[in-house]
């Protein structure tokens, strides 16, 4: 939350106890479900997604579903630690379809 606030966007934060409960309603597939779910406009944010690559998916507006960062790696923002690792953000549709937006 506060890597997105630091960079421009304003978030609302409502906690769930099981965020697998919203991700089910919204029709998010388990391969593309993260930590945490977003919603920004139309699309949904799973994970921990980088706020410039949020921003330029955002500007690109292709009709996808959502962007992500699957499950619980270390490295992204948010989620740094002592032994990063490489991690790829996906795109994804609403016919469960996925490519790689940008590996890191």
């Amino acid at each position: 939350m506060g890597h997105l606030q630091e960079n421009g966007f304003d978030v609302t934060l409502i906690e769930v106890d099981d965020v697998g409960v919203i991700q089910e309603e919204r029709g998010v597939a388990e391969e593309f479900r993260g930590c945490h779910t977003s919603k920004v406009g139309d699309y949904l944010v799973e994970g921990h997604v980088p706020a410039d690559l949020l921003k330029r998916f955002l500007e690109e507006d292709e009709g996808l579903a959502g962007i992500t960062v699957p499950g619980m790696i270390v490295g992204p923002p948010g989620m740094e630690g002592s032994k990063p690792m490489p991690y790829d953000v996906l795109t994804f549709d609403q016919k469960g379809n996925s490519r790689i937006y940008e590996s890191r």
